[in-house]
């Protein structure tokens, strides 16, 4: 991955990153379905041109299987690092 830029907005921090290369849906959610597993009170949204909207999922393994959207953001604490973050 490759660094993009980095903003400060009072107590968050934002960084943006790009892949180096292209990954499917399924590597998307999967990664998901991994950090789904280490955070408390997790979120997912998903959405696309049309807009965006919270996904109801009860465990790591339905992140697996969601039907392909635009974009998706896991957000929530952190149990590694102990800090509010999320992930799109």
């Amino acid at each position: 991955m490759k660094l993009m830029g980095v903003e400060k907005d009072g107590n968050w921090l934002y960084s943006e990153w790009k892949l180096t290369y292209r990954v499917g849906w399924g590597h998307i959610c999967s990664a998901a379905s991994l950090i789904y597993q280490y955070t408390t009170d997790p979120e997912i949204l998903a959405g696309d041109a049309n807009g965006e909207r919270e996904v109801a999922v009860d465990d790591a393994e339905q992140i697996r299987s969601l039907d392909e959207y635009g974009y998706l953001v896991i957000r929530g604490t952190s149990e590694m690092i102990g800090v509010p973050l999320s992930i799109g």
